[in-house]
C-alpha cells in the first residue's frame, strides 16, 4: 500500500492527522489505531509531514491564494437544504446527534469495485464517493450538493 493509499484509508475509517508543534498527530477510534496502523504511521512520517508540509507552503503562497478564491466563489451562497427522506420529523431545533451504521462488504464485491475503479483510472475511495454523490443526488435531486474530502483533493492536488 503506498502513501496516497494508506490515507484514504485512514480518513475512511476516519482517522485524523495533523502537525501540532513540529509533530504529527493521530487521532481517531482505538479499534482503528492499531499497533499495525500506528507502526504504519511512523513508516511513512517522514513522508506525511512532508506532504503536509509542502501543502502548507503552496496554501500560504500565491497558488494558496489562487485556491481560496476560487472556492470562496465556487462555495459561495446559500447551501441547499439537503431534504432527505427520514422516519420521522426533524427537530425544529438542530442537536448535531447523529449516529454511524457499520457494515462490510463482501472480499468478492470490494474486488469487483475495485476492478471497476481502476479500468476508469479511479481509486476505490473515489468511486465510493461518486457513489455516494449519485445517492444523494437520487435522493433529493440536487445537483449543486459538495461531496468532497481531504483525502481526495489530496489525491487531485487541489489542497
Amino acid at each position: 500500500m503506498n502513501l496516497v493509499e494508506f490515507l484514504q484509508d485512514l480518513s475512511l475509517k476516519g482517522v485524523n492527522l495533523w502537525i501540532e508543534d513540529g509533530r504529527l498527530r493521530s487521532g481517531g477510534s482505538q479499534e482503528v489505531l492499531t499497533r499495525d496502523v500506528i507502526a504504519q504511521l511512523k513508516q511513512y512520517k517522514v513522508e506525511i509531514l512532508q506532504l503536509l508540509g509542502d501543502r502548507l507552503d503552496i496554501l500560504e503562497g500565491t497558488e494558496g491564494e489562487i485556491l481560496w478564491n476560487y472556492w470562496q466563489e465556487k462555495l459561495a451562497g446559500e447551501l441547499p437544504v439537503l431534504n432527505l427522506p427520514t422516519e420521522r420529523s426533524r427537530s425544529p431545533i438542530q442537536t448535531y446527534n447523529g449516529a454511524s451504521h457499520h457494515f462490510k462488504l463482501s472480499d468478492k464485491l470490494t474486488k469487483q469495485l475495485k476492478e471497476l475503479a481502476g479500468s476508469s483510472g479511479a481509486t476505490l475511495y473515489m468511486l465510493l464517493l461518486a457513489a455516494f454523490q449519485v445517492l444523494l443526488y437520487r435522493l433529493n435531486s440536487l445537483v449543486r450538493d459538495r461531496v468532497s474530502s481531504l483525502s481526495t483533493l489530496l489525491k487531485l492536488g487541489c489542497a
